[in-house]
């Protein structure tokens, strides 16, 4: 039986671009009802040949329909993070997507959002790094596209960190990820950002 799987390109490291940590200080979270809602919208290229297609490159719809909601850590600060990592399984190798979440102290929007979110809400993020790679083409990436992040445990406690925590969201089994992260790519980073910074305003 042929292997479906192939590497199809080179992975060398750019002395004159090299990586950095870090988020941009903002995430924007889509219920993921409403991502199913316009799916119809995305054009989501995932082929594989004759070169790794692993992008969202447009959106048609009215950005405003998706009711993102913006998260914003302290400026300077690294508070915000995302991550995923692979689970090997039986029947599958599947990704768990991690996105974690700045909640300063404690207001009526946030008590809103945990209650929503602890009865099983289920969101879609968009993440900004600081890292934007070669021109600026990674600088968007998408966590829980396919099956939406989860909250997950945390403690807030007054005495602690100011009154501010970090709200991991998670995805959870069985519903992890096929894939990693989509890049969103919609024509070019200045396209891209705008269509960003739209969502939810």
């Amino acid at each position: 039986m042929a292997n479906c799987a192939k590497i199809i390109n080179n992975s060398l490291f750019n002395c004159d671009n090299k990586s950095t940590g870090g988020l941009e200080q903002t995430i924007k979270l889509i219920n993921r009802d409403d991502i199913l809602a316009n799916l119809a919208d995305f054009t989501i290229q995932r082929a594989t040949a004759p070169a790794c297609q692993h992008s969202i490159t447009a959106y048609a719809g009215d950005p405003t329909t998706l009711k993102a909601v913006t998260f914003e850590g302290i400026p300077s600060k690294q508070l915000l993070s995302a991550s995923y990592n692979l689970t090997i399984g039986d029947y599958a190798d599947l990704f768990t997507h991690t996105v974690n979440l700045f909640s300063q102290g404690m207001s009526i929007e946030t008590v809103c959002n945990l209650k929503a979110l602890a009865v099983g809400a289920e969101v879609v993020a968009i993440v900004h790094q600081r890292d934007k790679g070669t021109d600026n083409k990674d600088a968007f990436w998408i966590y829980g596209f396919d099956n939406g992040l989860k909250i997950g445990e945390f403690t807030w406690n007054s005495n602690e960190n100011n009154g501010n925590s970090i709200i991991p969201l998670a995805s959870r089994e069985p519903n992890l990820e096929k894939d990693p992260p989509l890049r969103l790519l919609l024509t070019d980073y200045t396209t891209t950002k705008a269509f960003f910074d739209s969502l939810g305003n």
